[in-house]
């Protein structure tokens, strides 16, 4: 019995989309317990979308500074658990750099 080629490649496209979503669902099974003691926290400022510039003071192990794309300058003094706004009153948002303070 000849196969035609139409017919093999059909046979494969069927196999295919069947075992790649099984093989895909148990690949991202991941054990509860793994990640189960992490709470969620906020990293930064509520949207603070992409940052252009960064600086650290190195004195302060725990203060930096960034520069947000969408415009403004923000601190931390906790390593990042909250961040402060610093340039919230100016009439311009845009930010070139930022240099830490010694």
């Amino acid at each position: 019995m000849k196969t035609s080629r139409r017919t093999l490649i059909l046979f494969a496209a069927i196999l295919c989309a069947l075992v790649v979503p099984f093989v895909f669902a148990t690949a991202q099974q991941v054990e509860p317990s793994t990640y189960g003691g992490l709470k969620w926290r906020l990293v930064g400022p509520f949207r603070g979308g992409r940052v252009i510039t960064v600086a650290g003071v190195p004195s302060q192990p725990n203060t930096y500074y960034f520069g947000a794309v969408a415009g403004g300058v923000w601190k931390t003094t906790d390593g990042g658990n909250t961040w402060d706004p610093l340039f919230e009153k100016q009439s311009v948002s845009s930010i070139g750099a930022i240099t830490s303070p010694r």
